[in-house]
């Protein structure tokens, strides 16, 4: 039960992840617009995560037969819906990349009120 947690979690770590990389590798194709920028994207993304979660999954869980009691297949399954239904909504709602922006954004603000030199990193 606890693989079964980690397991998940981690799927849920590394589709983060995918996120950031795709948009990156789409970055250096040569699209005409936004939209076509966002369907590649999506693409990617659902093919990339498809085999993220079922790859790990079923090498996890090589009993064939046992996949249904228990804690299987179908228990990690459940157990990664559940866990990437709260956690990507929880992680978009905190704002944790826009809050150190801020952060930042306010500390070089205060460098500048208080006439230090700024380096630029």
């Amino acid at each position: 039960m606890i693989l079964s947690i980690l397991c998940s979690l981690a799927i849920s770590l590394i589709n983060d992840s995918l996120i950031k990389t795709i948009r990156r590798f789409t970055d250096y194709e040569k699209h005409q617009t936004i939209t076509k920028i966002n369907v590649s994207v999506a693409v990617k993304l659902t093919f990339a995560r498809f085999l993220n979660c079922s790859v790990i999954l079923l090498t996890t869980n090589t009993n064939t037969k046992g996949w249904f009691n228990g804690a299987s297949l179908a228990y990690d399954a459940s157990m990664l819906v559940l866990i990437m239904a709260v956690t990507q909504p929880s992680i978009y709602a905190l704002n944790i990349g826009g809050i150190l922006k801020k952060r930042k954004f306010n500390q070089l603000r205060e460098k500048a009120e208080a006439g230090e030199e700024i380096a630029m990193t």
